[in-house]
């Protein structure tokens, strides 16, 4: 898995790098937010949230919808690999609306993984009550499941 965050990174930081030689802004927002988040998954927690947050910014300043919608998914995703509950939330929210807004549901199932993670983050005993009370309401499954793990 660490070639794979290497390469993603190698791959972003290259691609940022092509973008702003040929100011080009949408491709140089989108890799400067996927670097960054490559980059908190190589160990450089406090370098790839602000090259996030790069992204975010290119995006807003260009005014580019997409790319801000792009862009703050990988926020979110970054706050809350960071353990930013918060302020993951929050770009979550701003992600989830620019979506509805522009009515692109692309990035659904990213942002639909973010808020599950969220919400475990949030209030794990809550899920853990909910997550035994969902099983309680299906034994055989449990029972099938249980047996399994027993051989």
């Amino acid at each position: 898995e660490l070639g794979d965050v290497a390469s993603a990174r190698a791959q972003a930081e290259a691609g940022a790098l092509l973008a702003a030689r040929q100011q080009r802004r949408f491709p140089e927002s989108y890799a400067l937010a996927l670097g960054g988040r490559a980059a908190i998954d190589a160990g450089e927690p406090a370098a790839g949230l602000a090259r996030v947050r790069a992204g975010v910014a290119l995006a807003v300043e260009i005014g580019n919808r997409y790319a801000e919608l792009c862009a703050r998914t990988y926020e979110a995703d970054a706050l809350a690999a960071l353990g930013r509950y918060a302020e993951a939330r929050a770009a979550w929210a701003a992600a989830a609306a620019i979506a509805d807004e522009t009515k692109n549901d692309e990035l659904a199932p990213k942002l639909g993984a973010i808020d599950r993670k969220l919400q475990l983050a949030e209030d794990p005993l809550a899920c853990v009550v909910l997550g035994t009370g969902r099983v309680l309401e299906d034994m055989h499954l449990l029972r099938k499941v249980s047996i399994r793990w027993s051989r």
